[in-house]
């Protein structure tokens, strides 16, 4: 009897624990319990899901190439070319008066801005002087022109088209004559372009019975900038009709001077002669 109910609790404590067992397997786990906070940790499904449906990092905009940028100037490249073309005024070199012989506008310096340019006498010695348009002055000493003449700007005259007008200068010599000066600016100084002997350059301009002598500009171009001067002499003994003997005098700008170079004469009527311009120069007229 005693064996029996032994093998029969055995039995019962085996089934109990096949049971349990069997519910152990069916229950679907959990990760974590619940803290004192009243907090959970999430179930491995929702971790799974969250790992698996993890949004992806979508790709940076792409760059535009070089070529499709375009480069603004900085403060710095515009204020270089503000300096390059409007340079710094200069000092008031000129004791100009209010009532000037004569004046003209033109850019002489080369930044884009007109300078006045007048011409005047004080205490008997004629000045060309000039207000620059960025500010400042300056003047120069006519000290070969009579005090007695009249001396006139005529207007300016670009020879190395630079930008930067040389001025052309009347200079009054005589009853039928008078020379033409040429005068430019360096810095904010003005001086006068010279013959190669460094004397003050002037080309003669005017007519009488036995002697005609004009004066031609020419710019750079395909030749270089020059001044030609033409004299034209009465041949002795040439009454009907008059005739000329014509020299030709060029002169090639280099620098600050007039080199003289070669030219050529020939014989012409007096008709010829009328029909060659005593001042032919960018236009402007004695």
């Amino acid at each position: 009897m005693t064996g029996i109910r032994g093998r029969s609790v055995s039995a019962m404590l085996i089934g109990f624990a096949l049971a349990a067992a069997a519910c152990s397997a069916g229950a679907e786990p959990v990760v974590g319990a619940q803290d004192d906070a009243g907090e959970g940790s999430p179930t491995t499904e929702a971790a799974t899901t969250s790992l698996t449906q993890a949004p992806t990092t979508e790709a940076p905009p792409t760059a535009p190439t070089t070529g499709a940028i375009t480069t603004l100037p900085t403060s710095s490249s515009i204020e270089g070319q503000a300096e390059t073309t409007v340079p710094p005024p200069c000092p008031n070199g000129a004791n100009l008066s209010d009532q000037p012989a004569s004046s003209i506008d033109a850019d002489v310096d080369g930044d884009g801005l007109a300078d006045v340019v007048v011409t005047e006498k004080r205490n008997d010695v004629w000045f060309v002087a000039v207000t620059f348009g960025r500010g400042g002055s300056a003047d120069l000493g006519l000290f070969d022109a009579d005090p007695f003449a009249n001396v006139q700007v005529l207007g300016g005259i670009d020879f190395s088209a630079d930008g930067s007008a040389e001025v052309a200068l009347s200079i009054g010599g005589g009853a039928y004559t008078q020379s033409v000066a040429f005068v430019r600016a360096r810095g904010c100084q003005l001086l006068r372009l010279a013959f190669e002997d460094s004397s003050p350059a002037a080309f003669l301009s005017g007519a009488s019975i036995a002697n005609v002598v004009g004066v031609v500009c020419v710019v750079a171009g395909p030749g270089p900038a020059r001044v030609e001067q033409y004299e034209f002499v009465l041949i002795d003994g040439a009454a009907d009709p008059l005739l000329y003997e014509s020299v030709y005098r060029p002169y090639t700008i280099e620098g600050d001077f007039f080199v003289r170079q070669d030219g050529e004469g020939t014989v012409l009527s007096a008709e010829e002669v009328a029909a060659v311009g005593l001042f032919d120069c960018g236009g402007l007229g004695l």
